[in-house]
């Protein structure tokens, strides 16, 4: 009989998980495993250890590890199961602390995957993280909710040479504008190509500082979803578009009106933005009416570049949606997607 391959093995919300370790890797070792979730699993402080010695034991090739949600982390131990190769690691509200860091000093680590969200990161948080990533390849840090403030971006710039290819920095809401120029500061020096900042209570003195701080630096993606701050700045917005020449623009949720869509389709069709493709979705959408069809018609008349724009809109009927898509997609060749 063959062997049945399983790349990732999922036990959640366990309250023993010590007890379930031996099974859990000798699973691991017969199905060829690589990716470990254990979210808001929770055991003794000794669980890692155990994890460790049986990962060993079994010779199981432990690459992704999520830890999020849990209690009792042995930091220190971590540390050892990051250092045999583990290149993803998910510790998503898990009480991290400054101490923490220390004891997940590392001096060749290979983590290039690392989400610590919604964590109360200080300034040495901030300047110890960069021990934890890896120094020779493009890494993925996610750190959203973690309430940072100017001066942890100011500590953002510890980082030595490593090329941070994807930010997520969502759902920071006091990072003010001195803060949002750190942030485009440390996108320009570490070549991020992918930018989130969802959910950060942006406004125009925000964009301004964030355009200020990236300078002119090329981006594939920028996610500014609901910030319905930066609605009307059209011209703002243009700016930061055109001079990091962003293809994925994510504006979805902002509360945009169907004129601020449509002033917003004229200024980058008169820049030329470099726009591939756009998300206007809008959860509190309930009506279609002929402005707004209009408005969003001219974004791909003022942006023949743009070949996606993407519409979900929750709240519309069945017949709402069979009107819009009626107006929308056969004239435009259907490069709209819901």
């Amino acid at each position: 009989m063959s062997r049945v391959e399983i790349r990732k093995l999922s036990v959640t919300a366990h309250d023993d998980i010590e007890n379930l370790l031996p099974v859990i890797c000798e699973l691991m070792k017969e199905c060829g495993s690589t990716e470990l979730n254990l979210e808001e699993s929770h055991g003794s402080e000794d669980f890692l250890i155990i994890l460790d010695q049986l990962i060993r034991r079994h010779q199981v090739k432990l690459r992704n590890l999520n830890l999020s949600y849990g209690e009792n982390i042995n930091f220190t131990q971590l540390a050892t199961i990051i250092s045999n190769d583990l290149t993803y690691l998910s510790l998503v509200n898990s009480h991290l602390q400054s101490k923490d860091f220390v004891a997940l000093q590392l001096k060749n680590s290979k983590l290039q995957y690392l989400d610590i969200s919604y964590n109360q990161l200080d300034e040495e948080c901030m300047t110890a993280l960069p021990a934890l990533l890896c120094k020779d390849k493009a890494v993925t840090l996610i750190m959203k909710g973690c309430d940072l403030t100017p001066e942890e971006m100011r500590a953002f710039q510890s980082f030595a040479s490593i090329e941070v290819e994807n930010l997520d920095l969502s759902y920071n809401t006091d990072m003010e504008p001195i803060g949002l120029k750190e942030v485009g500061c440390f996108v320009r020096k570490h070549n991020t190509k992918n930018v989130r900042l969802s959910a950060c209570e942006l406004d125009e003195d925000s964009l301004i500082s964030l355009n200020k701080g990236l300078g002119i630096h090329e981006l594939h993606s920028l996610d500014l979803s609901r910030n319905p701050g930066i609605s009307s700045c059209y011209k703002t917005l243009t700016k930061v578009l055109c001079n990091s020449r962003v293809e994925e623009f994510n504006l979805s949720n902002c509360k945009m009106l169907s004129m601020q869509i449509r002033n917003l389709s004229e200024e980058t069709g008169k820049r030329c933005a470099t726009l591939k493709a756009i998300d206007l979705s809008d959860s509190n959408r309930t009506i279609v009416d002929v402005e707004y069809v209009n408005s969003i018609q001219s974004f791909v008349r003022y942006n023949p570049e743009c070949r996606e724009v993407k519409l979900v809109l929750p709240r519309f009927s069945g017949e709402d949606r069979k009107t819009l898509r009626n107006q929308l997609y056969s004239p435009c060749n259907g490069i709209f997607s819901e």
